[in-house]
């Protein structure tokens, strides 16, 4: 089993629980749609059919941000995350999968301002349960070419070293940082 492979069954097996929801809901950027792919197989496995995917692309963001003013941002369906309420009243799990993006320090700042407002107004359920603690929530560090290559300067296996570098700059691979598997242990009373 190579490195990805295990974080991938750690992810599965270690941090999401699947006794209590059949759902799962993951946020992903675009870098790591293939990590996000296997995460679903995995899934698929052990009989987790219902997976809503929703993919952070900085790229599109900022051409859109680009194209529309500030008002028509509150309105624009781009922003609307309302779909992440339906999987926190369903207690799904969320699997965040974050990585480092260069591209966001592009973005006019304003407009990504009022971007992330609408985005967590729209999806003020969510928001509410994970503040209560009654969402199962998380958070995997995932590298990405751009960033290996800024750490490495196009060396020979950059990405896998910066997966190591991620991982294994842990204690060991059940502490991991990078694999924030301390979810939220309240769960709705229902």
């Amino acid at each position: 089993m190579n490195l990805e492979e295990k974080h991938i069954d750690y992810l599965i097996k270690k941090c999401l629980s699947f006794n209590d929801s059949k759902y799962l809901f993951i946020s992903y950027n675009y870098l790591n749609i293939n990590f996000a792919k296997k995460i679903i197989l995995k899934a698929n496995e052990l009989g987790i059919t219902d997976i809503y995917l929703d993919e952070e692309n900085y790229k599109k963001d900022s051409e859109l941000l680009e194209k529309i003013n500030l008002n028509q941002i509150e309105k624009h369906d781009h922003f609307n995350k309302s779909i992440w309420n339906k999987y926190a009243l369903l207690n799904a799990n969320f699997l965040i999968l974050n990585t480092c993006n260069f591209n966001l320090f592009d973005l006019d700042k304003e407009k990504l301002e009022k971007a992330n407002e609408v985005i967590l107004k729209t999806r003020y359920i969510y928001e509410e349960l994970l503040k209560n603690g009654e969402i199962k929530v998380v958070s995997a560090l995932l590298p990405n070419e751009e960033w290996a290559n800024r750490v490495f300067c196009n060396n020979e296996n950059q990405y896998q070293r910066l997966y190591q570098l991620l991982l294994f700059g842990c204690n060991s691979f059940e502490e991991e940082l990078i694999t924030n598997c301390t979810y939220q242990k309240k769960y709705k009373n229902n």
